[in-house]
Formats: C-alpha cells, sequence, structure tokens
C-alpha cells in the first residue's frame, strides 16, 4: 500500500527555517480539480461554511481493483496497492518505491495530472499555525512528493500449514511495546498495533487470506486456475506473510517521508527495526519449564540462585498470579528486562492458550517464487475509467 501527496508550485519560493513564507498563496499551480463529491460542514445558526473537503475518485482497474485520486487544483493525492492493481494478485509485488510511483503516474497522466517527482530540498519554514500556507503545506516544505503511508511486506514458507498456524498462534503471545499480538478467531492472523497512527503489523496465512477474499467479478477458467493453483502452492509450502504498515508520523520520525531524500537502504532499515521484537530470541516455541536453563546458557544471568528465582518468577505468572502485588516496581522491571529477551512479558496478564511448549523446530525461509507466478509489471496497467 502506498499513499502519495504533492503541492505543485509554478515556482518554488526559497525558504529555510528563519525567514517566513511569502508570496506562496500565488505560487501554487492551477490544476484540473478530480474528485468523486465535495463535502462541506457549516453552522446552522450563521449559515456560514466552516469548511470544505473534496474525497477521492475511485480509479477503477481490472479485476475489481482500484485506486483513489483527488486533486483540488494544486495538490495531488493517490492512495492504494500498486502491487495489487490491475493484478490477480499480490503475492510478489514491486520491489522498489520508484516502480510504485511509476504506477501512479501512469494513472495521473490518463487525468491530465502532473507526475509525482522526487524533491531537491526539504526545509523547515516559519509558518503559522493557523495560516492557509500551514494548512497546505505543514511546517515542512518540499519540491516534490510527500510519503503518506506505505506498507511493506516479506514472505516467508515454513514446511507445512501445521507449522505455520503454531508459528502465527506463537508469536501472539509476544509482546510489542506492552501489549502482546491480537490473535484473530480463525488462528490464522496476528496484529500488533491496530488502531495507532504510527504503525501497525500484521502476520497471516497468506493461503487463508486469499481463499477468503476471493477476487471479484468473472474470472476466465485459466484466471481462476491460476489462483487455486497459487492458493495449493501457499498451502503446501506454509506460506506466512508479515505486514509492516507505516503511516505519517512513523514515515517522518524515521526520515522516509520526503520522496527522493531518502533511499531503499533507509527503508529496509526502518523494516528491520520495526520487526526486532518477532525475531528477538526463542519467540514462538519456548521451553518455559527450563528458563533458567536457557537464562544460563546463553549468559544472560550468571548466577544459578538468580537463574532458579527468575524460573520461579515464570511458573508463578504461568500460573495466572499478578506479580506487580508481590514484588516492588524496581524488581519487577529488573527481572523483566532479562526475561524480555525471551519475549516473556511477566507485567501482564499471561494467556495460557497462547503459549505453544517445544515440540519441535520451525524453519523460517523466505518464499520462493514458484515457475507459474505472474510478475507485477507497469504493462499491466490499464485505467477502465479514463477521464473524458
Amino acid at each position: 500500500w502506498l499513499a502519495a501527496y504533492q503541492l505543485h508550485h509554478e515556482v518554488l519560493p526559497v525558504v529555510d527555517a528563519e525567514v517566513e513564507i511569502s508570496g506562496v498563496e500565488g505560487s501554487f499551480a492551477v490544476l484540473p480539480v478530480v474528485a468523486e463529491k465535495l463535502k462541506s460542514q457549516a453552522d446552522l445558526a450563521t449559515g456560514e461554511v466552516d469548511y470544505e473537503t473534496l474525497t477521492g475518485l475511485p480509479v477503477r482497474g481490472s479485476y475489481s481493483t482500484s485506486l483513489k485520486i483527488k486533486c483540488d487544483g494544486s495538490t495531488v493525492f493517490v492512495d492504494g496497492n500498486p502491487s495489487r492493481f490491475c493484478r490477480l494478485d499480490n503475492l510478489f509485488g514491486f520491489q522498489t518505491l520508484d516502480e510504485c510511483i511509476a504506477v501512479y503516474n501512469r494513472v495521473l497522466a490518463q487525468f491530465g495530472l502532473p507526475p509525482f517527482t522526487k524533491s531537491t530540498l526539504a526545509v523547515h519554514a516559519s509558518v503559522p499555525d493557523n495560516s492557509s500556507v500551514h494548512k497546505r503545506l505543514g511546517r515542512l516544505v518540499s519540491d516534490g512528493a510527500r510519503i503518506a503511508r506505505m506498507d511493506l511486506t516479506c514472505n516467508f514458507a515454513l514446511g507445512s500449514m501445521a507449522d505455520a498456524y503454531a508459528y502465527v498462534r506463537g508469536l501472539s503471545s509476544v509482546c510489542h511495546r506492552g501489549t502482546p499480538g491480537r490473535l484473530y478467531g480463525n488462528g490464522a492472523a496476528t496484529t500488533w498495533g491496530e488502531g495507532s497512527r504510527r504503525e501497525m503489523i500484521k502476520l497471516y496465512l497468506k493461503s487463508v487470506e486469499m481463499r477468503t477474499h476471493k477476487v471479484k467479478g468473472d474470472l476466465t477458467e485459466t484466471e481462476q486456475d491460476y489462483l487455486t493453483r497459487l492458493a495449493d502452492y501457499l498451502e503446501q509450502v506454509g506460506c506466512a506473510r508479515e505486514e509492516h504498515e507505516y503511516k505519517a508520523l512513523k514515515l517522518k520520525d524515521e526520515g522516509c517521508s520526503v520522496y527522493g531524500l531518502f533511499n531503499e537502504a533507509k527503508v529496509s532499515a526502518m523494516f528491520a527495526k520495526s520487526r526486532e521484537f518477532l525475531t528477538r530470541g526463542n519467540v514462538a516455541l519456548t521451553d518455559y519449564q527450563r528458563v533458567a536453563e536457557t537464562l544460563l546458557s546463553s549468559g544472560l544471568v550468571e548466577s544459578p540462585i538468580t537463574a532458579r528465582r527468575l524460573q520461579r518468577l515464570v511458573n508463578c505468572w504461568l500460573n495466572g498470579e499478578n506479580l506487580s502485588l508481590s514484588m516492588s516496581r524496581s524488581a519487577l522491571d529488573k527481572a523483566w528486562q532479562t526475561l524480555r529477551v525471551l519475549n516473556i512479558d511477566i507485567r501482564i496478564p499471561c494467556d495460557i492458550t497462547r503459549l505453544m511448549p517445544r515440540v519441535r523446530t520451525v524453519e523460517l525461509r523466505p518464499l520462493a517464487m514458484p515457475d507459474f507466478y505472474r510478475p507485477a509489471s507497469l504493462d499491466s496497467i490499464i485505467v477502465l475509467n479514463r477521464a473524458a
């Protein structure tokens, strides 16, 4: 998924952090207005309109796929899934941000709108909070596109669906920012950070998702056979898909919001950092009765007495005891710091239904692209409802 926008200037003003923006209002380009609806809010007592906003126009592609585009005359906005647009599936999508932007630019061209371009400068300008310039630009001014949302995914093969289900269920007990994952009722998906304004992480079984959310519309027999064959392949290898949804605040903090002023290496570093909690220690299949032995063998503690004390705390936690009532805050935090390396969070209640004993080793491998797969290509982009 990718959401991008760009304010198009006829002449970009030269500004810096110490200079007020002047004359910016007259520098906006005049572009065609593209939207589905105009929404307004008015004061019933006075009849005055408080504000007006445009809603995005759905741009339809083949296989019931769509994007949303919007232009208010100066700012162009596109929101959607470029790797899914005009395709039967998005198991393997585009690998770079440039390719995704290229999809959007092809669509924008068919509506008479200028393309997204890379920024060459971005400065924090001194703009009054209540000014119209601030509402359009914010504090950061750039001469290219900005990224408002970016979703990154990776696929893994676990060998079988049984191992894949065990993997998803086991990881649901892992805590991210003090909260365990939300395990879906079918046991095929776990999420962290739902409703967050910064980041949401999802782990799910791709074959289950494909069979549950089938492609809408009439498909040829060849296309239907392709999707069935692909879902069968994913079940055979036990495919689990990891998905990270980065929102505007997260992208800004990581320096990945101004298109052109960051590279793919920075995006990869952000991705690796955000999934670190999923790879810390034996996260999915911890043997909770051998915590003391694990702590000593891994060098996390040096004293056998300390290891046995932490083992007793884990046993109490497994039995549902609220450790915060029997320990001081500092002692609980110290024990938590050590046990969290094994992804055991003793500060929150234990859900015994999610804990998986160490009964087998699950090997996590990158998913190989099958030889019959139809990879993403710009040549497949065909807009069905072009501008008149």
